[in-house]
């Protein structure tokens, strides 16, 4: 978790997201996302808020990456191209389940 409050949160990770391992570093909050530079890996970022609507509020979901090198920036590619199809399902899902729970 690097940020969050009553209507938002802001959470990342970071290390080689394109393997299966889920070998990703333990970070000591903000400063150590902001300044992660392993060569061969990626920052991800994920951000959820709520915005009002015109019949109440929306739930809004965000993922940004970043790869620290080109050696990284490459097998984001090839995951990319992998995974591309299936973004709204992969995306759509934690969205789902969140309103569930809200619902709830």
């Amino acid at each position: 978790m690097l940020d969050d409050g009553p209507t938002h949160s802001v959470s990342g990770l970071c290390g080689r997201i394109w393997t299966l391992r889920r070998d990703y570093p333990r970070l000591s909050g903000p400063a150590a996302f902001r300044d992660w530079d392993e060569p061969g890996t990626a920052r991800v970022l994920f951000a959820h808020w709520t915005e009002a609507t015109n019949g109440g509020s929306a739930i809004v979901s965000e993922t940004r990456v970043s790869p620290v090198d080109t050696r990284a920036r490459f097998a984001l590619s090839v995951l990319w191209q992998t995974m591309r199809g299936f973004e709204r399902r992969i995306g759509g899902e934690a969205l789902s389940l969140a309103a569930r729970r809200a619902r709830a």
